[in-house]
Parts: C-alpha cells; sequence; structure tokens
C-alpha cells in the first residue's frame, strides 16, 4: 500500500481498504512474529495498547475481537507459527 492512499479511499473503495488492511495485518503480525492475539490485539487496538501489557490488553473490545477471531483459541507460541513469505 504505501502513501498515497488516504483515508477516503480505503472507506469508499472495497478493493482499496481490503488491500490495506491486509497490508496492515502483514504489519502487526510482522512486529509480533506471528502471534495472532498481539497481531490481531494491534490491529483493532494499535500496538500502544498492546505493547504496555505485552499481549491482549484488558479492554473488553479487544478481547472479544480476538476472542471471535480466533475462535475461543488460543494460538501457538510465536516459535511455532510457520510464517509463509510475504
Amino acid at each position: 500500500m504505501g502513501g498515497g492512499v488516504t483515508g477516503q479511499q480505503i472507506m469508499s473503495d472495497p478493493t482499496v481498504g481490503l488491500q490495506a488492511s491486509a497490508f496492515h495485518m502483514r504489519e502487526v503480525l510482522d512486529r509480533y512474529g506471528g502471534d495472532y492475539s498481539r497481531a490481531l490485539s494491534a490491529y483493532n487496538a494499535g500496538p500502544g495498547a498492546v505493547d504496555p501489557y505485552g499481549g491482549v490488553p484488558p479492554f473488553r473490545e479487544t478481547q472479544t475481537y480476538v476472542s471471535n477471531i480466533l475462535g475461543g483459541r488460543t494460538p501457538a507460541p510465536p516459535s511455532q507459527v510457520a510464517m509463509q513469505p510475504a
């Protein structure tokens, strides 16, 4: 994605929105070494909410978001997650 995409484009063009979302998810997955719980938390609440807690922050919305996406499962530790090349 990169610098030329505006928030208006993301909101009004589904293709641009999906590309921006996928790009952002890849960024947080890379940042957190493939740890799905932390990546989803950062996607939802931002890295500034995740880093101080070292994981899912104690925010009901974020905890529900992560649980819903992971189907109530706890992901494998990052060392056991096979990352695919970008």
